[in-house]
């Protein structure tokens, strides 16, 4: 494809959407929104207004987004309606960029992958954590050497917000097992595809815990302690919707890098501490909405525009979330039966073939906190 202007769809109009893509994209110089798609009118009124178009181009039915002539689109609806979006796009030769997690379910994730390679189309996911400063900065030192080999990462985000659902779909829709397909595990799975970004490798085994701590009758889990195994190390994730240190710890041969933050989010930012046989050196970070927010956002979109012109792979692939997503099903059927499993999944795995309720079929450690707690219909 030419270097042209690529026209953009947006496909749900949303939180995400409203506050972190659309800023991002009126930033870019590789794409322009044309057309959005919302079946609630103030949702789609919010992103035409803020994107300053006619009303024409705000649709109810994306269908008739997919025909206005847009290069590719952005899904931002929630995971279980994506595939009969996807499936769409593929079949009008529309490339796509999906929020995350790609699926609930990998069958699915897989489907649509395969039916996006078989029609020649981009497939990219909004792993939007690559291009956060601090991460992109803890990348650049350890490339550079200055800690020797990475042996072992631990993202520890133990101070979550709970983000509510749009008030025009379902506030709550994250907790609920049948919307989310599961809880802060999934939510925040920035901690997944990070650890397989810095440890330069498929993720091989996964042993995990999962509780629900002070959240009585939700079957998603909302407390998770995760270790992956690399070939050449390991990474450890804490995650919790509740009161604790957010920050990450990075641990090699000759030396390591630390950021801890002094708030619940997990971007925001102060400084990077490296310190190795050299002594200690401080990286102060610019603690700005546009570097936290905007502008990881905008390198993806930027990045996928570049993919589709350039017929190369985006830097997320679409193959990137089904990695991620198995990963963290992988957690959850670990912390069900009390054993290390290993990846990728099999094709014929129950929780492959039907995600986190497939863990029902899996032979249960009934003293796991997972059945006690009645974590995934259990």
């Amino acid at each position: 494809m030419s270097n042209s202007l690529l026209r953009i769809g947006i496909i749900g109009c949303g939180s995400v959407v409203l506050t972190r893509h659309i800023p991002a994209l009126l930033t870019i110089d590789t794409a322009h929104v044309i057309g959005v798609a919302d079946p609630a009118a103030p949702n789609r009124e919010k992103a035409r207004f803020a994107l300053k178009l006619s009303n024409e181009a705000a649709y109810a039915d994306f269908k008739f987004l997919l025909q206005a002539g847009v290069d590719y689109v952005l899904v931002a609806v929630p995971p279980k309606f994506r595939r009969p979006i996807i499936e769409d796009c593929a079949r009008m030769g529309i490339h796509v960029i999906t929020e995350k997690p790609l699926a609930i379910v990998p069958a699915e994730g897989r489907a649509m992958i395969e039916m996006m390679q078989a029609a020649g189309l981009h497939f990219g996911i909004m792993h939007n954590y690559l291009f956060m400063p601090h991460f992109m900065l803890a990348h650049q030192l350890i490339q550079q050497g200055v800690i020797g080999k990475l042996r072992h990462m631990s993202l520890q985000w133990m101070n979550m917000r709970i983000n509510p659902g749009n008030d025009h779909y379902n506030r709550h829709w994250r907790h609920d097992f049948q919307e989310s397909g599961g809880g802060i595990l999934l939510d925040i799975l920035h901690a997944v595809y990070l650890a397989v970004h810095f440890m330069g490798g498929p993720v091989r085994a996964v042993s995990a815990t999962i509780d629900n701590f002070d959240r009585d009758g939700e079957q998603v889990e909302g407390f998770g302690i995760v270790h992956y195994h690399f070939d050449e190390g390991y990474a450890s994730t804490n995650l919790w919707w509740g009161c604790g240190p957010n920050g990450f710890e990075m641990s090699g041969t000759e030396g390591y890098l630390i950021h801890f933050n002094n708030s619940p989010s997990t971007s925001t930012l102060s400084h990077l501490s490296l310190i190795n046989r050299q002594g200690e050196q401080v990286f102060p970070l610019e603690d700005d909405d546009f570097s936290k927010h905007t502008a990881p956002f905008a390198a993806i979109h930027a990045d996928f525009a570049r993919a589709i012109q350039e017929d190369r792979l985006p830097i997320a692939p679409a193959q990137a979330g089904l990695t991620a997503l198995e990963a963290i099903l992988a957690a959850y059927a670990s912390a069900a039966t009390g054993r290390v499993v290993s990846l990728p999944l099999s094709p014929d795995d129950p929780v492959f073939q039907q995600g986190a309720i497939g863990i029902r079929e899996l032979p249960i450690w009934t003293d796991s906190p997972a059945y006690k707690r009645g974590l995934f219909a259990l």
